[in-house]
């Protein structure tokens, strides 16, 4: 990551906003500067508070990028470059409230229980064609579905932990002073960096999510 000319960007990371994280904002910003990252999503389940919490906190030149993650009826959807909450988990409702806001509609992990109907499909704006935490052969029918579609593919780690932070992410060149870095997910060429994580990091994530419904922990 030595090119001054290039962003890595992971678009997909959780703090412990989400109940299944205990990574704090300050966290992510410290172990995503350590790793060369130029810019993140944090994407906490049902709520912006942990993307907010990043930008608050932080003091770099990294660049944080507020999002959420909604189950819909069609699945999962992720929301980026959010300002306010939004609490429907209707599809339609919720593309038109990150819309409202300016933001940009992610269908991450395609084919991890989600229904791709077309008139589902037809409101993504990105496809997030790697995501570490799921089995290469659908990260790979993933980008199989954003090239039939035409669309602007991305990648996140779907980080839960520290250690999983950067493991999902793709190299893209800095856009010039005029371009915003939404504009440039939309336009520019990408280059997709792939480490999968381990499926004893998603079990370990559920296993904090349970402990916590119970007040375990």
């Amino acid at each position: 990551m030595e090119d001054s000319d290039d962003l890595y960007i992971d678009l997909h990371i959780h703090s412990c906003y989400s109940k299944d994280s205990y990574q704090s904002p300050e966290k992510i910003i410290k172990v995503s500067k350590k790793k060369g990252l130029s810019a993140i999503a944090v994407v906490d389940h049902n709520t912006i508070k942990g993307g907010l919490k990043a930008k608050e906190k932080n003091k770099s030149d990294l660049e944080i990028i507020v999002g959420i993650e909604i189950k819909t009826e069609f699945g999962d959807v992720v929301g980026l470059f959010l300002e306010k909450e939004i609490c429907t988990k209707n599809f339609f409702i919720l593309v038109e409230k990150i819309k409202e806001q300016g933001g940009l509609v992610v269908l991450p992990h395609p084919f991890k229980k989600h229904k791709l109907e077309k008139r589902f499909l037809e409101k993504i704006d990105l496809v997030e064609v790697f995501n570490s935490r799921v089995k290469e052969s659908l990260n790979q029918k993933a980008e199989d579905l954003a090239f039939k579609l035409s669309l602007p593919q991305v990648a996140g780690s779907d980080a839960h932990f520290p250690w999983e932070i950067g493991r999902g992410m793709f190299k893209m060149r800095k856009p010039p002073g005029s371009v915003s870095l939404k504009e440039a997910l939309l336009h520019h060429e990408k280059e997709i960096i792939r480490k999968p994580s381990s499926f004893l990091w998603v079990a370990l994530s559920q296993g904090i999510k349970y402990s916590r419904k119970a007040k375990i922990i």
